[in-house]
C-alpha cells in the first residue's frame, strides 16, 4: 500500500494519492479503501460527468462528508474553510487533480467548488444520502471566495447561477440555526 496522503491548507481535508496496478492488459486503480479516511463510511456513489467549461458549485454542506475522485479529464477544485471553530477558519485553498490519481476527502463545513476545463468524469461518495436541505451555496465568483477559476463564463446550473454572496450562505447556515463544525 502507498503511504501518500498529500497535506493541505485547510485543516480536515485529506488528500490520497490513488494506487495503480497496470500491465499489458490495462490498469485497475483503488479508488477508495475503507482505512484511508477515520470515520468515513460512504452511503451513497455517484457518478458525475460534466461538459468541457463547466463549474459545479461553490456548495457548503453542514451535514455530509465528500471524497471525490476524478476519472477522466482534470478538476480544478477550490476549497474555503467555513467552520467558525476551525484553526483553518477563512482559509482558501485551490488545485487541479488528474484523472486517478487521488481521492479527496472533504468535511463539512468546508465550502468547494469544480472546474472542469475539459470534458470531465467525477465519482464521489457521501457519508448521508443527498438532502436538498443540506445544499448551501453562494456565487462561484464572489471575491470573498478569495479562489480564481480560470474562466471568465462557466457553464452553470440554474441554482448555481442565483446564487447569493459568501455572506449569505453564512447568514443562512446561522438563520437555519446549523453550526459548521
Amino acid at each position: 500500500m502507498v503511504d501518500s496522503f498529500q497535506r493541505s491548507d485547510i485543516d480536515g481535508v485529506r488528500r490520497h494519492a490513488l494506487e495503480r496496478h497496470s500491465d499489458h492488459r490495462g490498469e485497475l486503480v483503488e479508488l477508495l479503501v475503507d482505512d484511508w479516511f477515520e470515520d468515513f463510511n460512504a452511503v451513497q456513489w455517484n457518478y458525475l460527468r460534466s461538459e468541457a467549461n463547466t463549474l459545479r458549485g461553490f456548495h457548503c454542506h453542514v451535514k455530509h462528508v465528500d471524497v471525490v475522485m476524478p476519472l477522466a479529464g482534470e478538476v480544478v477544485i477550490g476549497l474555503k474553510d467555513l467552520r467558525d471553530d476551525s484553526p483553518t477558519l477563512g482559509r482558501s485553498e485551490q488545485f487541479t487533480v488528474m484523472p486517478s490519481s487521488e481521492a479527496i476527502l472533504i468535511p463539512p463545513g468546508v465550502g468547494h467548488g469544480f472546474y472542469f476545463p475539459s470534458t470531465s468524469v467525477l465519482v464521489f461518495a457521501v457519508s448521508r444520502r443527498w438532502d436538498p436541505d443540506d445544499e448551501l451555496r453562494c456565487a462561484w465568483d464572489d471575491p470573498d471566495l478569495g479562489l480564481e477559476w480560470g474562466c471568465s463564463d462557466p457553464r452553470l446550473s440554474d441554482g448555481d447561477r442565483v446564487g447569493g454572496t459568501l455572506a449569505d450562505l453564512r447568514a443562512d447556515v446561522r438563520r437555519r440555526g446549523l453550526r459548521l463544525v
